[in-house]
């Protein structure tokens, strides 16, 4: 209440509370012009002194904002509110020494003030004296035991600490007094993030930013979230020309308005997207991701065709027709490979399919893979492959976190030497998938005779595929083959082979359900 206001006109007590209705609304343009004019008829009234340089601060205009509060403190000193405002106006220019001085003054005044002691404990944090703001927040708490903001602030002082199992519970307190606090719903995110319950990390998260859509932690915090459940491949694989191409065209021309459509690992949802596009009645498309599959589900509706493709956040082989689609597939599309061709399951997946998803003369893309090899002396990425000794020392330890089978290069970026012409080794129809083969019982798939192009030392076998998406379409993975995102897989041999410019070198070739290996006989 503006003291001098009961002496002065009626006008000017009802001009006060709408100018209060405004600010408490968050119409401050409103408010600042109002308190402005009442200022001018009752110009060291500290009340109105204070409410303008509040609303001024809040206005995010701090400096503007702290002659109102100064010249409040001044008409009023023993006013503890008027006192710790100011302290939190120091707090947002960053003079936090000066803050802490009126916060105190306002607990000398008022020993028991739970706002004095909520904002000097964030001052004191946001200057990383952690043990001082835990006090001062347990003290706001002792006098208002339902501060929320005070328990969110403990929270995010035990996230700070490294203490995410405290943090997740002192901010589980806090969310039951007050389930709409958007900070309280950010921290128990980056807590639950941290202890690896990313699911739940998410929820919180989004239910942040549905309480405050502007909240630039959460925000950030999602997308960081986001950004870990998923493998980087798929942003170089959407940014693929050639691949998206490719598939579109053979898509087309399968699917027609009688198609039943499976598309096994939507990720993007991209082709799903172009089977319903190409016409098909009915598209199905699984998703192991739980965030994939949510942002399938909403990119599918953007795009107005969330009521034409069913999205199930299953893996292919939990499928069943009848429950997860209405009827068995009629053509199938896949893209479940990884620089070896076979790294990401897509044998043992299209074997599930083709016996229990799909219908007879089920379409299928792609259709077939061939895989071409090269023999290859690269020295610099050899002296690692494996760990032995770097710069002197013994690093072999450290060899147990390399992958033993293969890895994945992009041979014309890399310094290499030839040593023989890319051969063929191996292909797979996906119509007529090989027999089941594991590591204890590889499938023998012949040895290749092949010739020594140059002098050196076989030390690596560099080897990539063809996709043939049909009869007519065909994209490959090799060094300038326009499929950009996959790259080739390499294996480094037990030992390297001295080979002579005409040499005869016999590469013997295997493959199990996950993995094509060379080696030389």
């Amino acid at each position: 209440m503006v003291k001098d206001a009961d002496s002065g006109p009626s006008g000017s007590q009802n001009t006060l509370r709408e100018a209060v209705v405004h600010h408490q609304a968050g119409r401050l343009a409103e408010a600042e012009t109002m308190y402005m004019e009442l200022l001018e008829d009752m110009p060291g009234n500290a009340d109105l002194l204070h409410l303008l340089g509040l609303v001024i601060h809040q206005d995010g205009r701090h400096e503007e904002a702290m002659p109102y509060l100064e010249k409040a403190v001044e008409a009023s000193p023993g006013t503890p509110d008027i006192l710790c405002n100011l302290g939190v106006v120091l707090r947002a220019q960053g003079r936090q020494e000066e803050a802490l001085a009126h916060f105190a003054r306002a607990l000398e005044l008022a020993p028991g003030y739970a706002k004095a002691f909520y904002n000097r404990g964030t001052a004191l944090k946001d200057m990383g004296r952690f043990d001082e703001a835990t006090a001062d927040f347990k003290s706001a708490l002792k006098a208002e035991p339902r501060l929320t903001e005070a328990m969110c602030a403990l929270g995010s002082i035990l996230n700070e600490q490294g203490r995410f199992g405290a943090a997740a519970e002192r901010l589980g307190e806090a969310l039951k007094a007050n389930p709409n606090n958007a900070e309280a719903h950010c921290n128990l995110g980056i807590a639950l993030s941290e202890l690896g319950q990313r699911r739940e990390a998410r929820k919180s998260f989004r239910k942040a930013l549905e309480i405050d859509p502007g909240h630039i932690a959460a925000g950030l915090s999602l997308r960081k979230v986001l950004s870990t459940s998923i493998p980087r491949w798929h942003f170089p694989m959407l940014a693929d020309a050639g691949r998206n191409e490719g598939y579109r065209h053979a898509i087309e021309k399968v699917v027609d308005a009688d198609s039943r459509v499976l598309d096994i690992g939507t990720g993007s949802g991209l082709l799903a997207l172009m089977a319903a596009r190409a016409g098909a009645q009915e598209v199905t498309t699984c998703e192991v991701s739980e965030p994939l599959a949510e942002t399938a589900r909403r990119i599918l509706s953007d795009n107005g065709y969330g009521d034409r493709i069913t999205v199930v956040n299953k893996k292919s082989n939990e499928l069943h027709v009848g429950e997860d689609m209405a009827e068995p597939a009629t053509v199938l599309v896949s893209e479940i490979l990884d620089a070896g061709l076979l790294g990401e399951g897509v044998i043992p997946t299209l074997r599930h399919a083709l016996a229990h998803l799909t219908a007879p003369g089920c379409r299928m893309i792609p259709r077939a893979a061939t895989v071409h090899a090269r023999l290859i002396e690269i020295p610099a990425l050899r002296a690692v492959n494996p760990v032995r000794e770097v710069d002197g020392f013994d690093l072999s330890a450290f060899d147990e976190f390399r992958v033993p089978f293969y890895g994945v290069i992009n041979l014309d970026l890399e310094a290499h030497q030839p040593l023989s012409d890319p051969f063929p080794a191996w292909e797979v129809d996906f119509r007529d998938l090989p027999p089941f083969a594991s590591e204890v019982r590889p499938s023998e798939d012949g040895t290749v005779e092949v010739t020594a192009t140059e002098n050196g030392q076989v030390q690596a076998v560099v080897f990539w595929f063809e996709l043939h998406l049909d009869d007519e379409i065909t994209l490959s993975s090799g060094p300038g083959g326009g499929l950009s995102h996959w790259g080739q897989a390499i294996q480094f041999f037990n030992c390297d082979h001295r080979v002579e410019k005409g040499d005869t070198v016999l590469v013997r070739v295997r493959h199990t359900d996950p993995r094509i290996f060379f080696s030389l006989d």
